[in-house]
């Protein structure tokens, strides 16, 4: 039981760590300024605090036109996670499904079938882990081009609110 709880922590922890997101934006501007590894700040009515670097710089919503965070694949992330999911499944199994040797030379090895099933679990979670974050993440970008300004602040409100 003390294992299952050690684990469950340790698969909450990493698991927090291993979704962080990246928080720097490419901003373009109407005036065709581009502004690199940005961080958007506070949203206040027609204009958005963006943070580059140590500068903070005050732009009008309106003249934003493009917005992009790069991400790439999330390959490593999805093979973490499978990897510590099935670890987990694969250790409790193991132990749990362990038959207790009968006879003069029976030898207790629940330890070894615990690792033993780890071990699978593990190898079995990174693969369909990998797989499943190879397919999915990618690249986020907004074209405020067409976008009404007041459409353009629900949806700088929705990117702050979701990272």
């Amino acid at each position: 039981m003390n294992m299952i709880v050690f684990l469950s922590t340790l698969f909450l922890l990493l698991l927090n760590f291993a979704t962080a997101q990246n928080q720097e934006w490419t901003i373009i501007t109407s005036a065709r300024d581009t502004l690199r590894s940005c961080t958007i700040g506070r949203v206040n009515g027609d204009t958005v605090n963006v943070v580059s670097g140590n500068a903070v710089v005050i732009l009008p919503v309106d003249s934003l036109r493009m917005m992009e965070r790069k991400q790439g694949t999330h390959f490593w992330r999805g093979a973490g996670i499978g990897a510590l999911t099935g670890g987990m499944i694969g250790t409790v199994v193991g132990a749990e499904t362990y038959k207790e040797p009968t006879g003069p030379f029976a030898f207790d090895f629940r330890v070894l079938a615990a690792i033993g099933g780890g071990v699978v679990g593990v190898t079995a979670g990174f693969a369909v882990g990998g797989i499943i974050g190879a397919f999915s993440g990618g690249d986020e970008t907004y074209d405020f081009s067409r976008e009404t300004p007041d459409e353009k602040v629900r949806i700088l409100r929705d990117i702050r609110r979701n990272n």
